[in-house]
């Protein structure tokens, strides 16, 4: 349906790299290889698997036309960026980007803020998205009753496994980006304050614009 002009996949490279001789796998130069390996690997298949995904997301909205599509800059420049982060990303990271490619061809958020939430897709990882989600409405993760502690208590109840000292980076990382109104979830809290919702409106908006649920990023 659209033509991708950059596309870069993997294939001889782990075997290259198995067999130890990197070198005489290719011809010419190891760094031309290692880009035509690239290109027809691994890299391929993720755009393939992403384009099918959009096509899905796209063939789901039923008011809309692919020829208005195309003459709507944002949706195009969406389309290009989500393409390329989609190749340097996650399984979980490419479908939520096909989301948004869908969603922005009837958002009304400014681009502004969609050049935002994209930046922050890129930088993101499944981690930050996960806090996020969380602290949007911490009541539907954690069903007990709270008593004293910090909110990060409360999500590590939630999520026992999680790295400690890595959220704790996150946090400030969504702090700063203007995702959560709260600089440390660290802070001593009483009863519900623990499990009191921290998400700005942008925040809210990020988690509608790429369609994130718990499903999705874990």
């Amino acid at each position: 349906m659209l033509v991708f002009c950059y596309m870069i996949g993997t294939g001889l490279l782990i075997e290259g790299i198995r067999k130890g001789v990197l070198s005489s796998s290719f011809e010419g130069s190891i760094v031309d290889g290692l880009f035509s390996a690239f290109k027809s690997g691994l890299f391929k298949e993720k755009i393939d698997n992403w384009k099918q995904t959009v096509e899905n997301r796209l063939d789901m909205l039923t008011d809309v036309q692919i020829d208005q599509l195309i003459k709507n800059r944002l949706f195009a420049n969406v389309f290009l960026t989500s393409a390329q982060l989609a190749i340097k990303t996650n399984e979980q990271k490419a479908k939520l980007l096909a989301n948004a490619v869908a969603n922005t061809a009837t958002t009304s958020l400014p681009e502004d803020r969609i050049v935002v939430f994209l930046n922050c897709m890129e930088r993101y990882s499944l981690s930050h998205l996960k806090m996020l989600l969380y602290l949007q409405n911490p009541k539907k993760f954690f069903k007990g009753e709270p008593y004293m502690g910090s909110p990060m208590s409360y999500y590590h109840k939630c999520f026992p496994d999680n790295d400690e000292s890595l959220d704790r980076v996150i946090n400030r990382d969504l702090f700063l980006d203007g995702m959560i109104d709260v600089e440390s979830l660290e802070v001593t809290a009483t009863g519900n304050g623990c499990v009191d919702k921290h998400t700005k409106q942008l925040g809210d908006e990020m988690i509608s614009y790429f369609g994130i649920t718990i499903e999705n990023i874990t």
